[in-house]
């Protein structure tokens, strides 16, 4: 329709009539009589018949494909006679005057919305042939269109599959900036990676083109500048190639360690200190003399000295690599959403395949209107309001996207159960804007499916 909508039909139309015919209504009278398929123009044509008989500016002309538009009979009427004269003072005769505007006249009906049946139907039947032939390019087209909108391409990801095209995660030797399509596959782009943006998509990119691609992961990171989190990131997404995601994550961050060296001291402290606070016997280390002063062998203090104190640091070492585990523990979990996490979509394994031809997509939901989402709660954080009494903050992993929903104390008290990390649920709720709703009721996700089929709703 837009392509049509957008044509500049003038140039034309004064083709067709200074040329084609020396009547200047060949094509007005030819187009209704001919195999030309005017249904698709009609009303653009009309409007350029306008112009160029009535001598009308293109505002001029735009009124009277406003009164088409508008399917208002009189003001069609009234703009025909207005333009009958028109014409006459133009320099045409007062029979081309007469066949144009009764002509016109009659365009006052069903013409505007005919002409627009008429493009969506060519759209329509130019989509399924693309969509039967080339599944695998207009899907990625679709994607495309969509990536801004999970919900949407999550739905479009399960009709792919009814096609028969498979749809990969990014990678950072194949991916291109947005959907692309490799080996008859369709991949994710790597700018619809959480974390990297289109910036660091440019960059990985252009160093892959320019230089060849990435033959390792330690290639990868010596050749670009990447932060913690991206490359995090992009394990996560599936975009760096490897046999076990988790295993190569837990490498990286053990990677990023940076143990400290020991280094051997060169003086003693104090013999109290070595008695005290190491604990050493300086009656072992005495070296005989014949005078009243106590002398000390101060070279094999210092090695014992060295000696416990590589003991205690290398202690110190495990415990500070305890405590940076512990701190990049985080990193590790959730793994079954990792996927999602990354790229706000299930490609492979959607455990709500069936709710999708159900459920309205959340995007055309307005605000303040009730709607259902379905989908995993992710985190949640539970709060006192100023009465003291309890609520909670959800992140819900959904069907269309990460989603929070605010759980108020009396929905919290009835549905505690069910407000739990990895709870799959159906929740009813007021969509307060696109990334936040307002929770109503909640339900396992096997009973919500469960009693939608019971209803006879094809899920």
């Amino acid at each position: 329709m837009t392509a049509v909508s957008s044509v500049n039909i003038f140039p034309f139309i004064e083709l067709c009539t200074n040329i084609l015919s020396d009547d200047p209504l060949f094509f007005l009278i030819n187009s209704y009589t001919t195999g030309l398929q005017p249904a698709v123009l009609s009303y653009m044509i009309n409007t350029a018949i306008v112009k160029k008989f009535g001598g009308r500016t293109y505002g001029g002309a735009d009124l009277f494909r406003k009164a088409i538009g508008k399917k208002i009979v009189e003001l069609v009427q009234k703009e025909s006679e207005i333009l009958r004269s028109e014409i006459v003072a133009n320099g045409y005769s007062k029979d081309i005057a007469d066949k144009i505007a009764n002509e016109l006249s009659k365009k006052g009906g069903y013409l505007f919305n005919k002409s627009h049946s008429y493009s969506y139907a060519v759209l329509c039947f130019e989509t399924a042939w693309f969509k039967a032939h080339y599944p695998t390019y207009f899907f990625k087209a679709l994607f495309n269109q969509n990536k801004d909108k999970a919900g949407a391409i999550n739905k479009y990801i399960l009709d792919a599959r009814y096609f028969n095209v498979n749809i990969m995660p990014p990678n950072i030797n194949h991916s291109g900036m947005n959907f692309t399509v490799d080996n008859e596959k369709v991949l994710f782009g790597l700018s619809a990676i959480s974390g990297i943006g289109e910036s660091l998509s440019k960059q990985i990119i252009e160093e892959r083109e320019n230089n060849g691609i990435y033959k390792s992961f330690n290639d990868l990171t010596q050749r670009l500048s990447l932060d913690k989190a991206s490359v995090i990131a992009l394990i996560k997404s599936g975009a760096i190639p490897c046999k076990n995601k988790r295993e190569k994550l837990i490498s990286y961050l053990k990677s990023e360690y940076q143990p400290l060296k020991f280094s051997e001291v060169k003086s003693l402290p104090t013999y109290k200190k070595l008695e005290e606070d190491w604990g050493i016997d300086l009656r072992k280390y005495v070296i005989p003399s014949s005078g009243s002063r106590v002398v000390y062998d101060k070279e094999a203090l210092l090695s014992e000295y060295n000696r416990l104190k590589k003991i205690q640091f290398n202690e110190n070492q495990k415990v500070r690599f305890q405590k940076y585990i512990n701190e990049n523990q985080k990193y590790l979990a959730d793994e079954q959403f990792w996927e999602f996490q990354t790229l706000q979509v299930f490609i492979n394994d959607n455990p709500f395949d069936a709710a999708y031809t159900f459920l309205t997509p959340f995007e055309e939901i307005s605000d303040g209107e009730k709607c259902t989402l379905v989908g995993i709660i992710a985190k949640v954080q539970k709060k006192k309001d100023k009465n003291g009494k309890q609520f909670a903050y959800i992140n819900i992993y959904s069907s269309f996207g990460l989603v929070e929903g605010i759980v108020w104390h009396s929905q919290l008290k009835e549905y505690e159960d069910l407000v739990k990390k990895g709870q799959q649920v159906a929740i009813l709720c007021k969509k307060d804007s696109e990334e936040k709703v307002i929770v109503e009721k909640l339900k396992s996700y096997s009973k919500w499916l469960e009693s939608v089929r019971k209803k006879g709703v094809s899920v």
